[in-house]
């Protein structure tokens, strides 16, 4: 019993010791894109293809940066499910299948959506904007039909221009005002997350961990 203790007690002390080291990103090997112009979408939801999006085609590459996939998507924002894309442009959504067929489309209000992302819950998220960035909410759609459930946020942010869910919440970088702001997706504003850094304007996240 004491000799297990002594191990548990030395293997937390070297898991404390060790701990930052382990949080930071470690360099990887430098990937080669065939473009010189292009917009990185992240990955696949198995983690297997990255997608890249080059003069309106979305490319899904191999770890090789070798295209396995393309398909002919206009898009300022993509987000990838495992059957279904979907795509914003202008004041429009699609959700089209993987091979380019457009499946459901939605204009709310003409106004500008972007940076959509999707819940596990089959709910898709948005920023919407009518041209003055203080008047930016989110809208939250069904991710099939692409009917919208609710608005929020209105009031609250003020020049939104990056979602992410994590942990079950959503997360908004509110770029004027200098934070990222965390609703519920019932659209409850649950907490404000401010640091060292001004405007913020990307995330992702990644195995329960926001970057």
């Amino acid at each position: 019993h004491h000799s297990v203790k002594g191990v548990c007690k030395a293997w937390r002390g070297v898991w404390a010791a060790t701990l930052e080291g382990r949080r930071a990103l470690r360099p990887g090997p430098e990937l080669v894109v065939p473009w010189a112009d292009f917009c990185l979408y992240g990955a696949t939801p198995d983690g297997e293809r990255l997608m890249l999006s080059h003069e309106d085609r979305l490319h899904f590459l191999d770890r090789q940066m070798e295209s396995k996939a393309t398909v002919h998507i206009p898009a300022n924002g993509i987000a990838v499910a495992h059957d279904f894309i979907v795509a914003t442009q202008g004041s429009r959504i699609t959700r089209y299948s993987y091979s380019g067929e457009e499946l459901a489309t939605a204009s709310p209000d003409d106004n500008v959506v972007c940076c959509p992302v999707l819940s596990s819950c089959g709910l898709l998220f948005c920023v919407c904007s009518d041209g003055d960035d203080s008047h930016d909410e989110i809208i939250a759609f069904d991710s099939h039909s692409l009917q919208e459930q609710r608005r929020f946020g209105r009031g609250l942010l003020h020049f939104a221009c990056g979602l992410a869910i994590c942990g079950g919440e959503l997360y908004v970088c509110d770029c004027y005002h200098d934070c990222i702001q965390v609703f519920s997706f019932t659209g409850e504003l649950l907490r404000a997350i401010r640091g060292e850094w001004l405007r913020p304007k990307c995330l992702l996240c990644v195995r329960d961990r926001l970057y």
